[in-house]
């Protein structure tokens, strides 16, 4: 083969569709919807964790990833908004965790796999008194980018927290799966 003829076949497999590898570095900004999968208050040594209900979650977000080959790197800021968490016995709670992530993830063309995972900060309101825990979190999730600048995905993230109530040590666990838009800049 032909240094030319060589040289024309590597540009032609180089530059294929669906060859190429979308570049994931870089910053972004996005906005989530979701909803709480399990949500779970334990208040104190001697008694039963109880299950809350609630609605949607909303979050904003903000990160930055390098690239090294198809693997990628990361970190990323949280802040959600999940409100009328509750059950029959129990006024009603509003939820704000504000997660730090480092994330690693695995991408093939425009697809990426990640898990993440890091410290949580969750700020509580019940019955109008602020609460605030101090816990982690952890999950897994997926992005697609239809452009270099635009991305969608899903997220599942679990937070373990605790805290103090009334002089007793409580736990909220939050789970949460996510849809969420990006812009990459």
């Amino acid at each position: 083969m032909t240094p030319s003829l060589k040289s024309l076949l590597i540009y032609a497999i180089v530059t294929a569709p669906g060859t190429a590898f979308a570049d994931w570095s870089g910053g972004y900004v996005g906005l989530g919807v979701g909803t709480a999968t399990d949500s779970e208050v334990a208040p104190g040594s001697n008694t039963e964790s109880f299950e809350l209900e609630g609605d949607e979650a909303f979050s904003m977000f903000g990160g930055y990833q390098v690239q090294y080959g198809n693997y990628v790197f990361g970190g990323e800021i949280t802040f959600s908004r999940a409100d009328n968490f509750g059950n029959e016995n129990l006024d009603r709670i509003n939820l704000e965790p504000l997660d730090f992530k480092g994330r690693a993830g695995y991408a093939i063309n425009n697809f990426m796999l990640y898990g993440a995972a890091g410290p949580t900060k969750l700020d509580a309101t019940f019955s109008g008194l602020p609460l605030a825990f101090t816990g982690i979190n952890f999950g897994v999730g997926a992005d697609y980018k239809f452009t270099q600048q635009f991305l969608i995905g899903a997220e599942y993230i679990a937070r373990r927290t605790s805290g103090k109530f009334e002089g007793e040590e409580v736990e909220i666990n939050l789970d949460t799966v996510t849809l969420r838009a990006a812009y990459k800049f």
